[in-house]
């Protein structure tokens, strides 16, 4: 078969912290969007305030590119869907997650957080490109978020301190081969993610995995002040209402959409890869947050075949 490819382009927006704001009238919002549909993880029911849900909101025109189907909605915090190409054989996975600060009782376990996701991304290893997009309330400064035997463009971060859930978060993204893609592109388009009273902090992230970032085309932190000054939106809120003191996180990428012919008579055939095992290195997925990933995989493979062996039996 011979591969021929057109490049579109896809812009992807980062805004599900404006949820929180819609809070438990999400459903019935979104439900009723002419423009989106939307797997809904609602907010935790025992928090203080309706806060912390996270969710899709998908074009419609999507749906008529895409086959859309939900991957994980098993962890409080994380919605996982894939979207399969319609007329090629391109597909990519969204992240939609939220992880609460060190402080509250849903945000201690940060590393099972992390490994639940990295999990998910072991099952879905042969995917096309992989979007992990979220209010992580992880502080990673300066702090290179690749080892030292990978190669990246250089990260200009505006947010010099880190916490602990920022630490946890970089030993994600090192075992995940991820990076961040804030700070990596126009810093004229560069800003905090956060920004109260209280300070302006960098918490929210997109992330791809290293060998997909040259398919980013660009990247841009918006304000939620400059989204309602430049639309005049001041006139809507009411008067216990304020902005979000989150921003809109937006990225566009390359989506290479790939049609099959016949091969051409006398075309060299394609070799299959060959890896060297011999060079894997002896502490590969030694690490807690690796190891438990791994624990997760297994767990739900076993549970897998124990639901079929069950339908089997019917």
């Amino acid at each position: 078969m011979e591969q021929c490819c057109n490049i579109y382009y896809i812009k992807f927006t980062l805004f599900h912290t404006l949820l929180n704001r819609i809070g438990g009238y999400s459903g019935t919002f979104l439900a009723n969007s002419p423009l989106f549909s939307e797997p809904l993880q609602l907010p935790e029911r025992n928090a203080p305030k309706a806060s912390g849900g996270v969710g899709l909101l998908i074009k419609n025109w999507i749906f008529k590119e895409y086959e859309y189907e939900t991957i994980d909605i098993t962890r409080d915090g994380v919605i996982c869907g894939k979207f399969q190409s319609k007329s090629t054989d391109f597909n990519f996975i969204v992240f939609s997650c939220y992880l609460p600060p060190k402080n509250s009782v849903w945000g201690r376990d940060s590393q099972g957080y992390f490994a639940h996701i990295l999990s998910d991304i072991y099952e879905q290893c042969d995917t096309d490109a992989i979007f992990l997009c979220g209010d992580f309330n992880s502080r990673i400064g300066s702090l290179k978020d690749y080892s030292d035997f990978d190669e990246l463009p250089l990260r200009l971060s505006l947010d010099k301190t880190v916490n602990q859930h920022g630490n946890t978060f970089l030993e994600f993204l090192n075992e995940s081969k991820m990076c961040v893609l804030n700070g990596r592109f126009d810093q004229d388009k560069d800003n905090f993610t956060f920004i109260s009273g209280r300070g302006k902090s960098v918490v929210d992230y997109i992330c791809v995995p290293q060998d997909y970032l040259d398919q980013c085309i660009s990247f841009e932190t918006i304000t939620t002040r400059s989204i309602a000054e430049k639309a005049n939106l001041f006139n809507f809120l009411g008067e216990r209402s304020k902005l979000p003191d989150h921003s809109v996180l937006v990225t566009e990428f390359k989506s290479i959409k790939s049609t099959f012919t016949d091969n051409i008579p006398g075309s060299p055939t394609q070799s299959t890869k060959r890896f060297k095992l011999k060079l894997m290195p002896n502490d590969m997925f030694s690490s807690d947050m690796c190891k438990l990933a791994l624990q997760n995989v297994i767990s739900h493979i076993e549970q897998t075949r124990e639901t079929q062996e069950n339908i089997d039996n019917i």
